[in-house]
C-alpha cells in the first residue's frame, strides 16, 4: 500500500510540474502574440526554456503583417507577461530586448555582442550589467 501511495505522489508531482510548464508557455505565447499586428494569426515553434535562465522562454513566432501575409518566423524572448521580439533590439529602447537576449543565451555571446545589445542603456546600468554578466 505504501508503494502505491509513493507512486501516486510521484505521478501527481510530475503532473504539477508539467502543468506549471504548460501555463508558463501559454503565458509566453499570449505575451508574444499581443505584440503582433494580428495576434490571432500567431504561429509558434521551437519554444523552450532559455539555456542560461530557467525563468525565460524563447522560441519563434510568425504572424500576419499589414498586408495579411505571414511575415516569417522571428525569435522571441518571454518572461511571464513580458515579451520581446528580436527585431525590437534595434529600437530606441532596444536595450531592453537586448538584455533579455543576454539573460537567455549570454554564455554563448562575446563581450562585444553583449555591449552592442545593451547600446542605449544608461551608462551606469550598462557598466553594472556587463560586469554582472561577465563574471565567472
Amino acid at each position: 500500500m505504501r508503494t502505491g501511495c509513493l507512486i501516486l505522489t510521484l505521478v501527481l508531482a510530475g503532473c504539477s510540474q508539467f502543468s506549471d510548464e504548460a501555463r508558463a508557455i501559454e503565458e509566453a505565447k499570449n505575451a508574444v502574440a499581443d505584440k503582433l499586428k494580428d495576434p490571432e494569426s500567431a504561429q509558434f515553434r521551437n519554444i523552450e526554456r532559455c539555456p542560461d535562465s530557467p525563468i525565460w522562454y524563447t522560441g519563434e513566432v510568425n504572424g500576419k503583417n499589414s498586408f495579411g501575409a505571414y511575415a516569417g518566423f522571428e525569435r522571441f524572448y518571454s518572461l511571464g507577461p513580458v515579451a520581446y521580439l528580436e527585431s525590437e533590439a534595434d529600437g530606441e529602447m532596444g536595450w531592453l530586448a537586448g538584455d533579455a537576449m543576454i539573460d537567455c543565451k549570454g554564455s554563448t555571446l562575446t563581450l562585444q555582442v553583449k555591449e552592442a545589445l545593451l547600446e542605449g542603456m544608461p551608462e551606469d546600468l550598462k557598466r553594472d550589467r556587463l560586469e554582472a554578466v561577465s563574471a565567472p
